[in-house]
């Protein structure tokens, strides 16, 4: 579903969508011009690079503008996406900690960041006034959940510390 978002924003959502269940999906090599935001939510695949990396459910994939993308399916899988421009995505992406050379995070809050990522791919089908401002507000909400992730692991790891010194 791709969509033309003429809200004034920083931010344009340039397309979402989602596979269900899709057996033998590889991806790429493919190298994009914005960021492509990607939650495994069921089965496997092996994420090429500089390193092999196993992406599995609850983790989020950001592919960078730029960068050579390829990555092929292990197991029948299910995956939402949504591709991203602008200059407050490149910033979150940065304070998040999401970088080319480690870009996926496991999402420890996936039950919120999956609803938004649905509620975004439902609304992204109207072309409304009203729905174009509610995408904007979905991509607000879905960062910060990833800074709410970030936090609570942040807690969690300094509480692990303080009792290892113990």
């Amino acid at each position: 579903i791709k969509t033309d978002l003429s809200c004034k924003s920083d931010i344009q959502i340039l397309y979402c969508g989602k596979r269900i269940n899709t057996k033998n999906h590889i991806y790429g090599p493919e190298k994009r011009n914005h960021y492509l935001l990607v939650l495994v939510n069921e089965g496997e695949a092996v994420l090429y690079g500089e390193k092999e990396q196993i992406l599995k459910p609850h983790d989020l994939l950001v592919m960078h503008p730029g960068e050579t993308i390829c990555y092929k399916a292990k197991t029948p899988w299910s995956i939402q996406w949504v591709g991203l421009n602008g200059d407050i995505i490149c910033e979150y992406i940065e304070k998040l900690g999401i970088k080319k050379s480690n870009p996926v995070i496991h999402v420890g809050l996936y039950n919120e960041v999956e609803f938004i990522m649905d509620k975004l791919y439902r609304t992204v089908k109207n072309n409304t006034s009203s729905s174009k401002i509610w995408q904007l507000g979905l991509i607000f909400n879905l960062f910060a959940v990833l800074f709410e992730c970030n936090e609570l692991k942040a807690g969690q790891d300094y509480v692990k510390h303080v009792v290892e010194k113990i």
